[in-house]
């Protein structure tokens, strides 16, 4: 943050503060926005990297979609866009079946987004 000096009479005295506030709030939101920016990026990197690879089409199909509104709430969500429903059985492995019957089998979990969701979270946290 830049040092700024500032001459004001008592009656502006209230007013330079609440500048000077204003322009901290200002910047510190800046540089938050910028962070998440960052860290959905990160994890959305490190997610189509780690993630299975079949066929490729559910390792590139991970996306951040960002809402930001005017007041200064932001919120990005990191989801599969082709195949949402594979992501907690891939994460967590499941049970098989064949013709709807369980054959007391399991297919292995391979973790993926929780590594790729602490990855984005260290960015969000650096520098604090």
């Amino acid at each position: 943050m830049a040092s700024h000096s500032y001459t004001v009479s008592t009656d502006e005295l209230a007013a330079a503060i609440a500048e000077m506030v204003q322009d901290t709030i200002d910047e510190d939101e800046k540089v938050l926005h910028e962070r998440v920016q960052e860290a959905a990026k990160t994890t959305v990197k490190q997610l189509k990297s780690s993630s299975p690879k079949k066929t490729g089409v559910y390792a590139s199909s991970w996306i951040a979609t960002v809402d930001d509104d005017d007041i200064g709430h932001m919120a990005v969500t990191v989801h599969n866009r082709k195949k949402p429903g594979l992501t907690h059985l891939l994460e967590k492995g499941h049970a098989k079946f064949i013709h709807g019957h369980p054959t007391g089998g399991r297919v292995a979990a391979h973790p993926h987004i929780e590594p790729a969701y602490e990855a984005g979270a260290r960015v969000l946290r650096r520098g604090t």
